[in-house]
C-alpha cells in the first residue's frame, strides 16, 4: 500500500503543477484559488466553496479511478439538486465542448445530498506517463465550460431578486 500512496501523492503533484499552467489566473483577485488534499485537488470559486471543481482519487475494483468534474457540496439535497439543475438546463452549451462522459448524479462513495457533474476514468493503477496532467487540463476545461454558466445563473438571480425588491 506504500507504494499506491506514493504514487497517489507524486500523481496530485503532477496535476496541480499542471492544473496552475492551465488556469494561470489562480489564485484570482475575486478568490478562485486551488487547494489540495491527500487524495483531491480542488478550485474554489467565491462565493460558495461548497460549489468547486474537483480531480480526486477514488478506489476502485482494480486500483485507483479519478474522478474529474463539478461537484456541490450543500447540506441540503435539495439545494444541490438547484446547482446541478443550473448545468442540466444549459447541457445544450457544453456537451459539445465536454463529450458524452460527464454525467450528473449524486455523490459518488458514501450516501450524502451531495451531487455532481463528472466523470470517472477506470482502473488507472499504475498513472501511466501524462494522466495526471490530461487530467489537470479537462478539469480547467470543466472550470472555463461551466463558469460562464453559473455566472450567468447568478447575474438572473440577482437581477431577479432585486426587481422582486
Amino acid at each position: 500500500m506504500g507504494e499506491l500512496i506514493k504514487a497517489a501523492r507524486s500523481f496530485l503533484d503532477e496535476a496541480e503543477e499542471g492544473l496552475v499552467s492551465f488556469l494561470p489566473d489562480v489564485p484570482s483577485r475575486s478568490g478562485r484559488r486551488i487547494t489540495r488534499s491527500s487524495n483531491n485537488i480542488r478550485v474554489l470559486h467565491p462565493p460558495e466553496d461548497a460549489e468547486h471543481y474537483e480531480l480526486s482519487l477514488l478506489e476502485g475494483p482494480k486500483g485507483l479511478r479519478i474522478e474529474v468534474g463539478f461537484h456541490t457540496e450543500h447540506r441540503s439535497a435539495e439545494r444541490n439538486d438547484a446547482v446541478v439543475q443550473v448545468l442540466t438546463e444549459a447541457e445544450g452549451e457544453w456537451r459539445d465542448l465536454l463529450g458524452d462522459e460527464p454525467e450528473a448524479g449524486p455523490f459518488l462513495g458514501r450516501p450524502r445530498p451531495w451531487r455532481r457533474v463528472s466523470e470517472v476514468w477506470d482502473d488507472t493503477a499504475g498513472f501511466e506517463d501524462g494522466v495526471a496532467v490530461e487530467a489537470a487540463e479537462r478539469l480547467a476545461t470543466y472550470v472555463e465550460v461551466f463558469e460562464p454558466i453559473r455566472a450567468k445563473a447568478r447575474r438572473r438571480a440577482t437581477a431577479a431578486a432585486r426587481d422582486e425588491g
